[in-house]
This record gives structure tokens, sequence and C-alpha cells, in this order.
């Protein structure tokens, strides 16, 4: 199955890579397009949360139509997620490895952690859910890069009865995208159920353990920026709830 899995990856990257060839630019959303620039943007030793990302639209030569709309007509220009979200870029830059495949490596990361995590019984069909709708592989190909914190969930999931690798596994989400930040006060109720008959200093420990250790490992990756041009830094990640998006 994990072979089978990777045959599918295969064919679904040189449809893409065929597909961009034919049409002279890159077929991707602003989420790509920005944390791609972003990444460039840091090599050259810029912020990138200072800076326009609308020119890699023209970088690219890709067409808006996959760009953020407001309500206004116009669109979003910034970078709108934590660090971590482009900071994934940059290694691949460095080993000389396009990035246009960040998303779908992540992606069949995710599939074969949930292969493996699974009880041998139900492995032939837990990843059935994705296979029987081809729209999952067309996103990570297509730059939609939620795939990337949800295999950071996945991952905290596996590891969830250690203290340790969970916390960070969930403060690698958190400095990824948003999206994950609405699961801390649901985290924090589980926590305090599975440990609702402990002394309530050992339910204060666990809480500020999980709490403190997701905290260091978002501040890794968002302090140096946080503390270069907290506003900008600022401004960016309250994008989605500061600016009026056509969702």
């Amino acid at each position: 199955i994990p072979v089978t899995l990777l045959l599918i990856f295969l064919a679904y990257a040189q449809t893409d890579w065929v597909n961009d060839r034919q049409q002279g630019s890159i077929s991707s959303s602003d989420v790509w397009l920005f944390s791609e620039y972003s990444a460039q943007l840091l090599l050259a030793g810029e912020n990138p949360y200072e800076h326009d990302m609308s020119y890699s639209l023209w970088i690219h030569r890709s067409p808006p139509i996959f760009s953020t709309p407001m309500i206004d007509g116009d669109l979003i220009t910034s970078p709108s997620y934590p660090a971590l979200a482009f900071l994934l870029f940059v290694p691949f830059h460095l080993l000389g490895i396009s990035t246009e495949y960040v998303y779908p490596f992540f992606a069949l990361l995710t599939y074969l952690a949930l292969f493996f995590a699974a009880p041998r019984m139900i492995r032939p069909i837990i990843l059935l859910p994705f296979l029987v709708d081809p729209r999952y592989f067309y996103f990570v190909f297509g730059g939609v890069n939620d795939i990337v914190w949800a295999f950071f969930i996945v991952m905290m999931i596996i590891h969830w009865q250690r203290p340790i690798p969970r916390a960070l596994w969930f403060g690698l989400a958190c400095a990824f995208k948003q999206q994950a930040w609405l699961f801390m006060p649901f985290l924090i109720i589980r926590l305090w159920m599975e440990h609702r008959h402990d002394p309530l200093q050992n339910k204060v420990y666990v809480l500020l353990e999980a709490i403190l250790n997701s905290a260091a490992v978002f501040l890794l990756f968002n302090l140096p920026f946080m503390l270069q041009n907290f506003d900008a830094w600022y401004a960016a990640v309250m994008t989605p709830l500061s600016q009026p998006m056509i969702i």
C-alpha cells in the first residue's frame, strides 16, 4: 500500500510538472507563492514581513486567479502566517530542491504516518478517504499548505502519551498556521480531564508543561521577527482576522 501511494504521488507530480511547463507559469495559490518569495527574501537578508508579496505573482508569471480576494476588490498582498510557513522552504532552497514539492512531501508523510500508526487490521482501509477524492492531491500540488499543520497534529496525536514530543509537535503546528491555535483550549480541557483525579498541583504542572513547551517552539521560529519588527509581524499574522477577505 505505501508503494502504491508513492506511485500515485509520482503520477500526480509528473502531471503537475507537465502542466506547468505547457503553461509557461506556475499555477499555484498565493499561499505557496508568498511563502516561496518570503524564503527568497529571507535568504537575501530581508525581513519578509516588511515586504509586499504581490511581486511574487510576476516573478513566477502566475495569474492572480488563485489569490485571496477582499470585499473591496483588492488582493491580499502580505504574508499572512507565522514564520514557519516560509522558514520551511529555506532548507529546500539550500539543498537545491524545488519548493513546489514541499506540500506534496508533507502529504506523503501524513499518509505514511497514518498508515503505520494505525492498527494492522485497518491499515488496508485507513487511507481510502484520501484516495477516493483526487482533490486531496490537487490541493497539495496546487499550493494549499494545510497539510503541513495537519501532519504536525497527526504526529501530536500519535505521541499523545509522551508529554514532551506531544507539546513540541503542537508547537510546530502553531508556528506554521493560525488554525492550530484554535485547538489549544480543547487540548487543555482534554489534559485536565485525563488528570482529573490527580492532585491540583499535578494537574497545573501538566497544563503548564504543555503550554510552555508549545509556546517555546512557537517563539523559536517567530521571536526573531517579533523582535525585529513586531508591528509588521503582528499585522501579518492577524491578516485573516483584520482584513475583509472573501473566503
